[in-house]
């Protein structure tokens, strides 16, 4: 039994395994594949498929193709857009630093914004002294705070999150030759802008850094780095903290150490909470700003991140929807900003330092993606990732098993799988963005899809090696309509026995033997052939199977392997058409000279044992069971009664209103203890 069972649950078992497999690999790439291909792959394909998100999202808030609302620190963030035609009225890229002067002289004069962001880097002395002595002064004197960027680079062999001793002195003298002595006046000019962390989270290290000249970092308020992470296109998340190498002398050696600093979206929104970079921890997949001043209160400020430390962006439009206030530079004369103003000044063109970056809604400037990730702290507008390995896992697993296991079920539900695999990752993704959270989508979405295709190739084989049985086993003594059936619903054969209410009919020529005295041994073989042929139609085109033919008789049964409607009337409407198909016979017989034939029927209707049966060779699809025995004892008492068709009372319950009988007797048949009444068919009412 355990094996039948087992091999008609077979497929499921093997949808079950198949996405268990493949759902475990996929989201293990996750946790234990880190800084692989694979990895870097999957995060990329998570990234695309996210972004559909952040464009159903910004659609049902209407902010995709206008501005319905914004909220927070947005009213409060414009962009100082370096364009074209800043470009064209202030001189070929980069600017004379006076320009800049100019600027923050100008706003001194206004109501001086309490944070004005430079996403420019002055790393290096210009060409003119005093338009950097201008541009030096202009910081010092500025009465707001002001914010620059840091930027670090690698090399082309990256520094891992450790060094291995294998790799030591290769990387001390690759960042001895190419790198910065930690010492040297440049960083330690910015040494104010470093993290001190008690929890040292494990980064990828940058080994070189461009900081600005070392007279404005003295006189800079807030720095960090402004580096993303470009192997995970589009960009969704940002570094909040990076680290670089630098190294140092010591008693003649050369040493390695590793310095954290902020993001400048990390140190601006510290500043603007009125906190310290020193008030930045950082925790288990969380960084928190200690003491810091929000809605009129003291709090710690948490930021959900990675265990990268990366920030989720909470994008909010298309690049340039104005979202975020856009202000030429070339105009910026003609704007009165305010008091609580925060100003982004940043490359909005294409003909200076390129700074575009590939994101969920597209290329956008640099300036810009700044300034959504500082909105998405300020106004704790967080999406958190869920990064649970156990969640991923059983996520997908469901998903995955589901559709597999629906692919089992035919071909309409194999369209519902199709659904399963493709929508409901997206649809259940995003209802959780919506709400905050940021769950996998691409992992479930292929694992689904890898499982319906595997699955729909294993039915499809299997299906036809079966259809093929199916034609062979039932083609010959079914009606083709209901091997169509059987081909659409091959469940409906169940290989082992199994119990099933049926219509039993057992046909036999009355007087064979005396007629076949009158052929030869070919022409009686012709004979039954045509007579076979003309039975075997009757009961096929009347939803019967055809079980067999043992010498004169024909066997055939209703309701197996299709339950077939009206089965005891279908079967005694066959046993008439049977009667006159002989009648017919009979006027052939006639016009040739040879004797007449008459046929016995018997009709019984009640449970059976329906199946297989053989050897492992050959095998018949039969019935079995006291209601087929029955049958063909009641086929037999038509010599007794001289009748041609003979029904069991079973039968005639069913059929009592439909034909015209007479009942014959209340007798006892061989094999049965108890009396049987039965009837004889008269004629179809």
């Amino acid at each position: 039994m355990l094996k039948k069972f087992l091999k008609r649950k077979m497929k499921f078992f093997i949808a079950i395994i198949i996405s268990f497999l493949i759902s475990i690999f996929l989201t293990s790439t996750l946790k234990f594949f880190k800084k692989t291909n694979l990895e870097i792959l999957i995060k990329t394909m998570e990234a695309n498929v996210e972004s559909l998100h952040y464009y159903l999202a910004s659609f049902f808030s209407g902010n995709l193709s206008s501005v319905r609302e914004r909220k927070g620190i947005y009213n409060n963030i414009f962009i100082i857009a370096i364009d074209d035609k800043a470009i064209e009225k202030y001189g070929k890229w980069p600017f004379d630093r006076k320009v800049w002067s100019d600027f923050l002289e100008y706003l001194n004069k206004e109501k001086n914004p309490p944070l004005v962001f430079f996403d420019i880097i002055f790393g290096e002395k210009s060409a003119s002294p005093k338009s950097d002595e201008a541009l030096i002064n202009s910081f010092k004197n500025y009465k707001g705070k002001l914010a620059e960027d840091i930027i670090f680079e690698t090399f082309k062999t990256t520094v891992g999150k450790e060094i291995e001793k294998e790799e030591e002195s290769f990387l001390i003298k690759k960042i001895i030759t190419e790198g910065d002595n930690y010492f040297s006046p440049k960083i330690q000019a910015i040494k104010k802008f470093e993290l001190n962390l008690k929890e040292k989270p494990r980064l990828s290290s940058f080994a070189k850094c461009i900081p600005m000249m070392e007279e404005l970092a003295k006189r800079i308020d807030i720095a960090g780095s402004a580096n993303v992470n470009l192997e995970i296109l589009p960009i969704s998340k940002i570094p909040l903290v990076v680290s670089c190498y630098y190294y140092f002398e010591d008693k003649e050696a050369y040493y390695l150490t590793n310095i954290y600093y902020p993001s400048i979206v990390l140190s601006m929104a510290a500043s603007l909470l009125d906190s310290k970079i020193e008030d930045i921890e950082i925790t288990t997949n969380k960084l928190t700003i200690k003491n810091a001043q929000f809605e009129g209160k003291r709090i710690d400020f948490e930021i959900p991140v990675d265990d990268q430390l990366n920030l989720k962006i909470n994008y909010k439009s298309l690049p340039s929807s104005g979202y975020v206030k856009i202000i030429p530079f070339s105009k910026y004369q003609q704007y009165k900003f305010q008091s609580n103003d925060i100003l982004f000044l940043g490359m909005y063109s294409t003909k200076g330092a390129y700074d575009i970056k590939n994101t969920p809604f597209g290329e956008m400037y640099g300036i810009e993606l700044n300034a959504y990730a500082f909105g998405t702290i300020i106004n704790r507008d967080f999406i958190k990732e869920n990064s649970n390995f156990l969640f991923n896992f059983l996520y997908t697993f469901i998903i995955s098993s589901a559709t597999g296991i629906l692919v089992c079920f035919g071909t309409l539900f194999a369209i519902i799988a199709l659904f399963i695999a493709l929508i409901l990752p997206v649809l259940t993704g995003f209802v959780s963005f919506i709400n905050g959270t940021s769950i996998i989508t691409f992992i479930p979405m292929v694992t689904s899809a890898i499982v319906l295709v595997i699955m729909q190739v294993y039915m499809l084989l299997t299906e036809e090696k079966e259809k093929s049985w199916i034609k062979s086993t039932f083609s010959s003594y079914l009606n083709p309509k209901l091997v169509d059936i059987l081909l659409q619903n091959p469940e409906m054969i169940r290989l082992g026995g199994e119990e099933r209410r049926v219509t039993v009919l057992f046909s036999s020529i009355k007087n064979l033997g005396d007629f076949s005295q009158r052929f030869s041994p070919e022409e009686m073989v012709e004979f039954l052939n045509s007579y076979f042929s003309k039975m075997a139609e009757i009961v096929i085109n009347n939803d019967g199977t055809l079980d067999k033919y043992i010498a004169d008789n024909v066997m055939a049964f209703w309701g197996a392997p299709v339950e077939v409607k009206d089965q005891a009337f279908k079967a005694c409407e066959a046993s008439i058409k049977m009667k006159e198909a002989v009648e017919e016979l009979n006027k052939e017989l006639k016009e040739k000279g040879l004797a007449e034939i008459a046929i016995n029927i018997g009709i019984n209707t009640g449970t059976v044992v329906v199946g297989n049966v053989g050897s492992e060779k050959q095998t018949n699809y039969t019935v079995m069971g006291d209601t087929v025995n029955l049958a063909s004892r009641i086929k037999g008492l038509n010599k007794y009664f001289h009748t041609n068709i003979i029904i069991s009372e079973t039968t005639y319950e069913e059929v009592k209103d439909r034909f015209y009988f007479r009942e014959l007797d209340l007798t006892r048949v061989k094999g049965k203890t108890k009396p049987v009444r039965i009837y004889e068919i008269l004629d179809l009412k």
